[in-house]
This record gives C-alpha cells, structure tokens and sequence, in this order.
C-alpha cells in the first residue's frame, strides 16, 4: 500500500456534513410522496405498479389501537410498530399476473404479511428488496390488506449494523423509503446484468444476462405453439438516440423455474462516462413471443448504465485511464423535515449542492443510500463511495458465524442493487476499530473476495493508521486522522 494512495483519499474524509437532523419531538416525521420504481427498472408497458405510498395506519400497542400515518416516514421511536394497508385489485390484473413486493428501504427488520397470510421477512434497514407474493393470496376488489410489521431494536452482537455505541447515525423506525407491488406477467424477465468485456477506440463489448422466469407455461393457453426471443436494443438516454438494431437471441423457458440466456452488445465509439461528460445509456430487453414472421411483446426491463473505469496503478488512482484526485463529502441520509425518509426533491437538492461546491466525489456514510440518491449522481457526474455498516466491530464479535452471514448477505445486496450505476467507484467494507485484529484482517479479506465474485469494482476499507493499512486486504486503505500524524501522509 503506497502513501500516494493514502493521500488521495485525505481529500474526501476532510468532509461536510451536507444533511443534518434537528432534535424532534415528533413520533413520525412524513414524507408521503408517491412511489418511483422506475429507479429501480420496476416499470415498463408490460407491467402494472400498486404503489403503496401515502395513507397508512399504525399500531404501537399490537393492534389494539391505530392511528394514520403518511408512507414513506421515519418514526423517532425504539421499538415495533405494526403498519398497515388496504388496496385493491382488478380482476384482468390477477388472472394474467405475477405479483411482488418491492420495498427500498425498512428499518430494521419487516415482516410482510397479505391478507394474513406471512409473505416474508427482511433484516437490514437500508437495503432494497422484493419478496414474491404466493399464487391466490391477492383477492380480486379492494379488501386486500398489507400488514407490515417493523422493529428498529438493534442490540450489541446479533444485529447488523449493531446498536451504535457513540458516534453514528440516527437509528429511525418505519417504512422510510418507497413501496409498491409489480403486477409482472406470469412469463416475465426476472432480472437484467450488463457487464462491460472491452473498452477499445471503435467499439465497446458489453455482455448483457437476462433470466426468464415462469409460474406455469402450461396454463398460459395464448402462448402455446410458439417461440420465444429476448431482443435487446441499446440507446443514449438523453436524447433517445437507438444505437444499432436489435439484437435477438433464442430462448426456452421452463414452468416453475428461471433459464439464462447471455447477449452480446457493441457500442461503437462509445461515450465514456465522466465527472465532466456523464453520458448514459439505457440497456432495454424485450421477451418477445414468435409466431410465423410475426412477434409480440410479453415483458421487457431497461438498464441504465454508463461506460467507464476506474482503477489503480502503484502511485495514482486512475479514471479513464488518467490520474485523479477525489475531492468531496461525506453525505448521511438525514433531513431535519424527513428523517430519513427523505423526499426526492431533498436528495436531488443535496446533489446539486454538492456538484455546484466543486466536489466530484461523494462518500453515502455508513450504509447504502436511497437508490434515487444514486442514480441522480449517476446524471450529474459525481463519483460515489458506497459502504456497508460494518463499523467499529469489537474483535470477539467479528468471529462469530451469525455475524459473518449478516454482513455478506448485506454486502451482496448493496452490490447486486448498484453495480450497473457508473457512479459508483468503490465498495466499503467498512471502518476499522483501530487495533488491527486479525479478526478484523481475516473478515475484510472475505468480505473482499465476496465483492470481487459479484463486481471488479475497488474496495475500500477504512483505517485508523498507515500501520493497519499496509495489512488490509481492501484495493484502497482509507485513512483516518484519529491517531496518525497528517505530515506521514505527505
């Protein structure tokens, strides 16, 4: 690890705190504002959203008595909270539909249950997720209920993060991000990767994996005798511009289970994108039904995405090949109005305030951030450092299996959310409590290798001293000035 590494990172750790909550007496601190799954690619011509957003009841007595409340919210409150919901649906909607839950954020653990029946449990407030609704729980009319059953209580030793002992972040309860259901076709695109193979003068090679997935092929009567394709068309997201014709690929699905098919896309003269020019491109895969000469369209998902690298060499971090310095902030997801629950008006502020500084890096302190957060630095060209709350963990704990399984699992789904975002440059495994443990060591080294088998990007680690980061296993070491000289690092 060389001291010219160290120093490119000073630059960022020197920070402001650009969002900050004021003391609040106020149990629930509402946002309300509908939901976006188009953040998150959730929408298209194929698909119809629920968006569960606004009106909510609450219980803090377990149900005996409910109040209302505006989703999404933070609560200032430890504790459970019972939330809960009636929405409708329509006949057309059930007959043809798969349904599932998406939900950007609830802190910390949920339990989801429709129309009383348990659909499924999240641990992580900070992490997006989905959960599969099973076949005849929704009712056709507007008798469905969603019941969301949330508690924020973190302890010492099997939560993740763990309770914060000092410094930290405000740990709020609720449904703090947008929630909605996806009513997707039964044969439907589950889920899209795009990896960039090659970045050359005339061309760029991407290679696009869409997973198809179906609930029952046999009772899909209007899709007997025929074939089916995965089309994929490439196009520049500010003006639209189609790039190229489709390209279209055979594909077999299977009942009950999901099959893979790859494609391969070139860009030619592709646009890089950069702090200075931070060009996009939307990645759209379309699954077509083929009959004769003629096909039409089951689902289809789109991919934003940019084309860029970032890497390092023995003196010099290096973006597109040049060496750069990262200069910015460290941005915590509060407001004094919402909470966490942040509107997208806020974050969008925030951003803007944070490019007109001067800055082109931003480091998401202590935990993944809203995805809009990350898509908005995606469109005004601020570079990202994005992180797990893997903080200050005492050694004994570290070893721990339970622990361990936490923050992997939570790991792999910060990546496996954000990876297709050019934004982000870095993957945080967390900051070190400053001794240096080998248990410390050997969970940064896992936690490494668990980043590098889902995306190339660098990892980070912070430290507390140049002594401890000789040792970690991150591409980057981080610097703390809490017991290090400033003049070592020149």
């Amino acid at each position: 690890m060389n001291k010219l590494l160290f120093r490119s990172s000073i630059y960022l750790f020197v920070s402001v705190l650009v969002a900050t909550t004021l003391f609040s007496q106020q149990l629930f601190l509402e946002n309300g504002t509908p939901s976006h799954p188009n953040v998150l690619s959730y929408t298209s011509s194929s698909r119809s959203i629920i968006d569960l957003s606004g009106e909510w009841n609450y219980s803090l007595d377990n149900g005996v008595s409910w109040k209302q409340v505006k989703i999404p919210a933070s609560a200032n409150y430890e504790g459970k909270i019972i939330y809960r919901k009636n929405f409708s649906v329509d006949e057309l909607s059930i007959q043809n539909n798969a349904f599932t839950i998406v939900c950007y954020g609830i802190n910390y653990q949920a339990e989801v249950y429709i129309n009383e029946t348990f659909v499924g449990r999240h641990e992580g407030g900070y992490t997006s997720f989905e959960l599969s609704v099973p076949d005849n729980i929704i009712q056709i009319g507007s008798e469905n209920v969603i019941r969301v059953v949330v508690d924020n209580v973190l302890n010492h030793r099997s939560t993740f993060p763990l309770r914060p002992q000092v410094s930290g972040w405000k740990n709020y309860n609720g449904i703090t991000r947008d929630i909605f259901i996806v009513a997707a076709p039964k044969l439907r695109i589950e889920k899209v990767n795009v990896v960039v193979l090659a970045i050359e003068p005339k061309s760029t090679k991407l290679l696009v994996t869409a997973t198809v997935s179906a609930k029952d092929l046999q009772a899909l009567a209007q899709l007997s005798n025929k074939s089916f394709q995965l089309s994929t068309v490439v196009s520049e997201s500010e003006n639209e511009n189609v790039i190229g014709k489709p390209i279209n690929v055979s594909i077999v699905p299977q009942s009950n289970t999901t099959v893979t098919a790859q494609i391969s896309v070139s860009i030619p003269n592709a646009k890089l994108w950069s702090p200075d020019l931070p060009a996009l491109y939307s990645l759209t895969v379309s699954l077509l039904a083929v009959e004769g000469k003629k096909d039409s369209l089951i689902d289809a998902v789109s991919v934003s995405t940019g084309i860029r690298t970032f890497t390092k060499d023995k003196n010099n971090l290096l973006f597109n090949g040049a060496p750069i310095n990262l200069r910015g902030v460290v941005w915590i997801e509060d407001s004094e109005f919402h909470g966490s629950a942040l509107t997208y008006e806020e974050m969008e502020r925030d951003v803007a305030l944070i490019k007109n500084l001067g800055a082109n890096t931003v480091r998401v302190g202590f935990h993944p951030p809203h995805p809009f957060f990350i898509q908005l630095c995606d469109r005004y060209g601020l570079l990202v450092l994005e992180e797990i709350p893997n903080f200050e963990i005492p050694a004994k704990i570290l070893d721990e299996e339970n622990y361990k399984a936490l923050v992997n699992s939570y790991l792999k789904d910060m990546i496996e959310r954000d990876r297709h975002n050019p934004s982000v440059i870095g993957w945080g495994l967390g900051e070190g409590s400053g001794f240096s443990s080998d248990m410390e060591k050997n969970i940064v080294s896992q936690l490494h290798h668990t980043a590098k088998s889902i995306d190339d990007r660098l990892t980070y680690f912070i430290t507390r001293g140049i002594e401890d980061g000789e040792t970690t296993a991150a591409d980057i070491c981080a610097i703390s000035f809490s017991n290090i000289e400033v003049k070592k690092l020149r």
